[in-house]
């Protein structure tokens, strides 16, 4: 369906990261010590972020990334969409790679299964991430929760 990559997982805590801060560019360096992401896989993230209008970079001295929208206008479905291609099963993709697609007893229920978890995705933005974290953060004593 799809597919929780180490590349979706780093890009969701990048931006939850910037949507917490919300104060001015913030530099890769310091994201990456702050969320544990080495700094080199960090930036093959910018490409495709930057591509899809998610975030954009501020040039020269206290330069850094910014998201390029409020928080609560960034919905984990585009993310989704963005770092991981969102990959669903084949036949449902291109129904002509399904040897069995006239016969097939699982396809309706995989094409349901499919468009749920999509709705939840679309109901469900970064600020819904950065909300959850602080009231997490809170009950732990301040610790920071990792996705």
């Amino acid at each position: 369906m799809i597919n929780f990559t180490t590349t979706l997982s780093y890009g969701l805590r990048f931006l939850a990261n910037l949507a917490q801060e919300n104060h001015g560019p913030k530099q890769l360096k310091k994201v990456a010590e702050e969320e544990e992401i080495s700094l080199l896989y960090l930036r093959k993230l910018i490409p495709p972020l930057e591509k899809a209008g998610l975030i954009r970079s501020i040039k020269g001295p206290g330069g850094g990334f910014i998201l390029n929208r409020k928080p609560s206008r960034i919905h984990l479905s585009e993310i989704i969409n963005v770092l991981s291609r969102n990959r669903i099963i084949d036949c449902l993709k291109d129904p002509s790679n399904c040897k069995r697609k006239n016969e097939c007893l699982v396809k309706d229920i995989w094409w349901e299964i499919y468009q749920k978890i999509q709705m939840i995705f679309k109901g469900k933005t970064l600020e819904t991430i950065v909300r959850r974290q602080k009231r997490n953060k809170s009950k732990i004593g301040g610790k920071r929760w990792s996705i």
